[in-house]
Parts: structure tokens; sequence; C-alpha cells
């Protein structure tokens, strides 16, 4: 809970009326360099009655998270992958929550998890339960069968949690992630317009973030354009098995960096989705397809120049379409069908291959790709025009076998 100003008695005898001792006002910022004066340097000084200065530490930063989960009929085909969803992504919740404690037992970001299921309906199984308490989903507790109140059950999570005793406070944030492998068609006429209001309105807080996992990219389009979702809290995934475990896979490591984002200050992430090299051992990437004997690298030294002109006058033959690697040199949206290709940045090695993808973090849907986080490596994106520009001070690699 947020601190409030108190005002004691001066213990010197005064004529006067005591004075007040003010304190700081304690806001979060969304500045990473500021995120350690929030959290050691902010306090608030009472004045007891002995005369002495009591340092109080501000409240620790509060997210309550909520796992919606699609339990339509036919979600049945993937029922034991989604509950191992589930599982992997509360003991990802938890080990996040830990390794936040400190040696007295209290953590820096204290944690709750709501669990809602729908299908016909929404089945809010609890609200807002301490993450401590909680045990592993049993498969007999998820059971597919109905249709997709998807609207319903978000509507009503953001209810149920609207209504926490902190909701409000400013160190208190939302993070709702919902799986659906299918489009809206049970949830009740009102929720059609109520929850665009309620998304949006939740939204300009700046304390509630949206994370969706839909079927394909018109309905991660129509999130994006009608509830103001950031394009970088939504993707497409498959619901297969193996769809399934890489969907698991990349909300855990969505979880993971929310949780860092809250420790630097952040209230809401608008990222969730996003590649990642930091962690990547160089074994991992031994498992991918090695590109490095036909793979040409060539190093763009001129300005501006469209990629086609640039490859055939470096290889003085015919261009072809798909076998150009442009490297990434700024935050953009990669499609679903594009190949990648990873280079050792002070190495010889490039990889690639349809696992390249999933070793980045990336979904299988088109996806925003950061460069903030590529560690030693490089990022190749194939190219399928002919008229991209190149910037100058990167390379393009060439493998035909890929195009």
């Amino acid at each position: 809970m947020p601190t409030t100003s108190r005002s004691k008695k001066n213990s010197k005898p005064s004529k006067n009326k005591a004075k007040t001792a003010s304190k700081p006002s304690a806001k979060l910022s969304k500045s990473p360099s500021k995120s350690a004066k929030l959290t050691s340097t902010i306090i608030s000084r009472i004045q007891n009655k002995t005369g002495k200065v009591t340092p109080v530490s501000p409240p620790a930063p509060t997210n309550h998270v909520a796992l919606v989960i699609d339990k339509s009929g036919s979600m049945q085909s993937v029922r034991s992958q989604v509950v191992d969803v589930f599982n992997d992504n509360l003991t990802t919740i938890k080990t996040e929550v830990y390794k936040n404690t400190t040696s007295d037992g209290k953590s820096d970001q204290l944690t709750t998890l709501t669990s809602v299921l729908f299908s016909d309906q929404a089945n809010i199984r609890f609200v807002a339960q301490p993450i401590d308490s909680l045990r592993a989903m049993a498969l007999d507790e998820y059971v597919p069968s109905g249709g997709t109140a998807l609207l319903q059950a978000v509507g009503e999570t953001i209810e149920a949690l609207e209504k926490v005793p902190e909701a409000k406070n400013a160190t208190t944030s939302f993070l709702i992630i919902t799986i659906t492998d299918g489009e809206e068609n049970a949830s009740a006429a009102k929720w059609e317009t109520a929850l665009t209001a309620k998304m949006r309105t939740c939204q300009a807080t700046d304390r509630w973030s949206f994370v969706f996992l839909v079927p394909d990219e018109n309905a991660k389009h129509e999130l994006v354009r009608k509830y103001g979702i950031p394009y970088g809290n939504v993707t497409v995934w498959a619901a297969t098995k193996e769809g399934t475990k890489k969907a698991g896979e990349s909300i855990s490591r969505g979880i993971s960096r929310y949780y860092s984002s809250r420790a630097r200050g952040e209230r809401s992430v608008r990222e969730f989705f996003r590649a990642d090299l930091s962690a990547v051992k160089k074994k991992d990437l031994t498992k991918l397809e090695d590109l490095s004997g036909e793979a040409k690298v060539l190093p763009v030294t001129t300005g501006e120049v469209e990629i086609k002109t640039f490859c055939e006058e470096k290889l003085r033959a015919p261009y072809i379409k798909g076998a150009a690697f442009y490297e990434l040199s700024k935050p953009e949206t990669v499609q679903s069908y594009k190949k990648i290709a990873i280079k050792e940045r002070n190495g010889k090695k490039i990889y690639g291959g349809d696992d390249a993808r999933h070793l980045l973090g990336l979904p299988d849907g088109d996806t925003r790709v950061f460069i903030d986080n590529l560690s030693n490596y490089q990022v190749f994106i194939q190219s399928t025009s002919v008229n991209r520009k190149l910037v100058r001070g990167t390379s393009v690699l060439y493998i035909p076998s890929l195009a």
C-alpha cells in the first residue's frame, strides 16, 4: 500500500502549532536509471515521539497475473499440452518471485495468480491467490467442450481484478495472458462494445498489460486495431502439440521479461514477445543447420543501395529472389514465412534452418524483433523483395539453397 503523510508534534516545546514533517512523493518511474532510487533511496521520513527519524521503505511492486485459457471443444487435441503450459508458467512465475526474495523472506515483487478457463461461459477458478499457495493443474481440471466466450472471459477477469483491495495503487500492475485457438462465438452481446471501452480505459492507466495468443494474423490485427493492444503483445500460435509447447515457451520468456521490466520501475509492457539471444550458448547454435560452407558474407560499404543491385554487383551473377538475407539493424516486423540466419559476431560460423526462429524466441506468426538483446550475434532476415534498401555498415548473407 502507498505510504501516507502523517504529522507528529515537535519534540521541542513550542507555542506555535506543531509542524508537519513532509515526505517526498514516490512515483513509479519508467526510466531504468531511476528504478534503483525507487526501490532503495526513496523513503518516507516520519518523526516519532522521541524525535528520531525512522526510514520507511516504499511498498513493493505488486503483480496480479492472470492466465485466461480457451477450453472450447477444439482444444481437445492439445489438452495435455495446455495443462503443461499452465503448470510450466506457474513454475516460471514462482521462480521469478523467489529469485527476487530477500534474505528475510520478503519478495521485491509481490505476486498473485488468477486462473480462468472459458468455453460457453467463463469459469473463474480463483482470483488473486498468493503464488506460493498454488499447486499444479491436474488433467481432469481441464476438459475441453463447447464454444468460445472469449470477450466475456477477458471482461469478467478484468472485473474480478478491479475489485482487489490495492487495484488503484500506483505500485500495482496487472498482466492478463489469454490463449485461444478460435474466434469469439459465445459471449453475451454486451461484451462486444463494453470490452473495448474497458480495455482501453485500463491500458490508459499504464498499469494493465494485455497479452494474447491467437490462431491467425486477422485475429491479431483485430486486437491491435479494435482494443488498442500493443502489436508486440499479440502473437499467432498453432494449436498442435508442438505449437502449444512453443507457445508455452514464448509465454515463459515473456513473463521473465515482464518481471525484469517491473524491477526497472516499468508498470506495463508493450513487447511481451520479442527475440532474445542473451542467454543463447554456442552449443544451442550447433543444433541448427550449419550454413557456413555455402553462405557468402557481403559487407555493405556504400550508402543506401537496393539489395538486388548490390548482390548482382558483388557476385557478378543474376540475383536469386529469396537467397539474400539482410542484417537486422533496427526494430522491425518479421513475417512468419521469412527464414532466419544467425552469425557469430566475431566468428565465421553461420547457422539457420527451421529452428532458428525458435532459438530466437520468435513465435510462428508475424512478430516484432528488436536489436537490444542480440548479445554476440548478428541476425539476418530473408529478403523477399528486390528493392530493399541496405544500410551502410551492415552485411548481407547470400544463401541460394534457402531461396
